[in-house]
C-alpha cells in the first residue's frame, strides 16, 4: 500500500444553471432526465431545482439551478472519470432538451455542470476501512495526490503529473478546521468534511456555502448571455442586416438584461460587504475570483458603452440624410419662389426697354430663362430621386 494515498466516500451533486418560464418545464426536465438514467441503469436520486430570483429575460421569468444528486451506492471510492462520463451524458440531455423546449426554458450550456463533492469518510485505499484524518498542512501535503484528483475533477488525470501540479492543486483550503478541507474551483468544488457533522451543519453549508457558489455561477452565466446578446447585434450590426427600430429594439433589450444582472449583481456585492461570516465572505470573495466577475463586468460594461456609439453614430448619419433630403425640397421651393420674382423682373426689364412679348429678343429670353430653371429643377429632383433610391436600397439591406 502506498502510504500517502486515500479513498473517499461521497455525497454528490451537479448542478445546472437555467433561465426558465415556469416550473412546469422543470417538472418535464425532471421526469425526463429520471428515464434517461433509468434506461442508463445509472445512479441518481434526486431531481430538485432552486430559484434564485425573477428575471424577465425575452420569453423567461425566473432564474435559478436544478441540482442532479448521485445515489450513495454509485459512488464507493469512484474515479474522477465516472463523474465526467455522467457529466457528459447530462450534458448532452440538456443539449437536446434545450433545443426541444427553447420556448420554455434555457439552459446553461456555456459551462459543463457544476459538481459538489462532499466527502464524508476516508478510507484506506486497500482494507476500505474508515481512517480518521486531521487536514493539518502537513496531512493536505502528503495526501495532495488522493486530494489533487478531486480537487479538480475537470482537469487531467495522468498518473505521471508532477509534484508541482498537485502542489497548485491544493492551495487555497477555505476550511478553518482541521477536521475538514474546502476546496472550490471554476467547475467543482471538493469538501471533506465527517458524515455526522455533515447531518448536522447541512443548512449552513446549503445557504453559506453551496448556494454562494451558485448564485456568483449564475451571475457569470448571465454576463455570458448579455455577451452572447450584444456580439449578436453586433454582427448583424456591421453587415447591416438591422433596420434603426430594430436595432434600438435590440439594444433596449440588452440594457433590461444588463438592469437584472446589476440587481443580481449588487445583491451579492452587498453580501460581500455586509457578511460577518468569515468563512462566507471567504467563499464569496474566491468565487468572484475564480469567475472573474469583476473583470466581466467590466468588458461587458465597454462593449455596451461601443455599441450605443456606434448605433448613434449610425443614428446621427441617417438624420443628416433625412436633413439633406430637407434642404433639397427646401431648394426646389426656392427655385420655384424665385423663378415668379425672376419671370416678373424680366417683364419690367422688357417694358422699360420698350420690347414686347412678341419681339424675337423676348423670346429668346423667355426660352432661355425657361431652359435655366428647367435645367435647376431636373437636376434638383435628379439629385432627390437619386438620394431617396440609395437610402431605399440602403433600407433593404438593413431588413431584419
Amino acid at each position: 500500500m502506498n502510504e500517502n494515498t486515500l479513498d473517499f466516500e461521497f455525497e454528490s451533486s451537479f448542478y445546472i444553471t437555467c433561465f426558465y418560464k415556469d416550473k412546469e418545464i422543470l417538472q418535464l426536465f425532471k421526469s425526463d432526465i429520471t428515464s434517461m438514467f433509468d434506461d442508463l441503469d445509472e445512479g441518481i436520486v434526486l431531481i430538485s431545482h432552486r430559484e434564485i430570483g425573477s428575471f424577465n429575460y425575452r420569453k423567461y421569468k425566473h432564474l435559478g439551478f436544478i441540482q442532479i444528486e448521485l445515489k450513495r451506492q454509485f459512488l464507493p471510492t469512484p474515479e474522477p472519470g465516472v463523474f465526467l462520463q455522467m457529466s457528459q451524458t447530462i450534458e448532452k440531455f440538456c443539449e437536446k432538451f434545450n433545443t426541444d423546449n427553447c420556448e420554455k426554458i434555457f439552459l446553461d450550456r456555456i459551462n459543463p455542470p457544476y459538481m459538489i463533492n462532499f466527502a464524508t469518510k476516508a478510507l484506506h485505499p486497500e482494507e476500505k476501512k474508515p481512517i480518521t484524518i486531521e487536514w493539518s498542512k502537513e496531512n493536505i501535503l502528503r495526501y495532495k495526490k488522493s486530494l489533487g484528483k478531486w480537487i479538480e475533477v475537470y482537469s487531467g488525470q495522468w498518473p505521471d503529473y508532477s509534484d508541482e501540479l498537485y502542489l497548485s492543486r491544493i492551495q487555497n483550503n477555505l476550511s478553518n478546521r482541521l477536521s475538514e478541507v474546502h476546496f472550490i474551483r471554476t467547475n467543482s468544488a471538493f469538501i471533506y468534511i465527517p458524515k455526522e457533522k455533515l447531518d448536522k451543519y447541512m443548512p449552513y453549508m446549503q445557504t453559506y456555502f453551496i448556494e454562494q457558489i451558485l448564485r456568483v455561477r449564475a451571475l457569470q452565466f448571465c454576463y455570458f448571455t448579455l455577451n452572447k446578446e450584444i456580439d449578436k447585434i453586433n454582427r448583424r450590426f456591421s453587415k447591416l442586416k438591422m433596420s434603426l427600430p430594430a436595432i434600438e429594439n435590440e439594444i433596449g433589450l440588452v440594457e433590461d438584461l444588463e438592469r437584472l444582472i446589476e440587481e443580481l449583481a449588487s445583491q451579492v456585492f452587498n453580501e460581500r460587504i455586509i457578511n460577518r461570516r468569515a468563512h462566507s465572505k471567504k467563499v464569496l470573495n474566491t468565487c468572484y475570483s475564480l469567475f472573474q466577475i469583476e473583470l466581466t463586468a467590466k468588458t461587458i460594461q465597454e462593449k455596451i458603452d461601443n455599441l450605443q456609439r456606434n448605433f448613434h453614430s449610425v443614428q446621427d448619419k441617417h438624420q443628416s440624410n433625412m436633413a439633406s433630403q430637407q434642404i433639397l425640397w427646401i431648394s426646389i421651393l426656392t427655385i420655384l419662389t424665385g423663378s415668379q420674382v425672376m419671370f416678373a423682373l424680366k417683364d419690367k426689364v422688357l417694358e422699360l426697354l420698350g420690347i414686347v412679348e412678341a419681339d424675337p429678343t423676348a423670346q429668346f429670353i423667355d426660352t432661355t430663362l425657361w431652359f435655366i430653371l428647367g435645367l435647376l429643377l431636373v437636376l434638383a429632383f435628379g439629385f432627390l430621386i437619386w438620394t431617396f433610391l440609395s437610402n431605399k436600397i440602403e433600407g433593404r439591406k438593413l431588413k431584419t
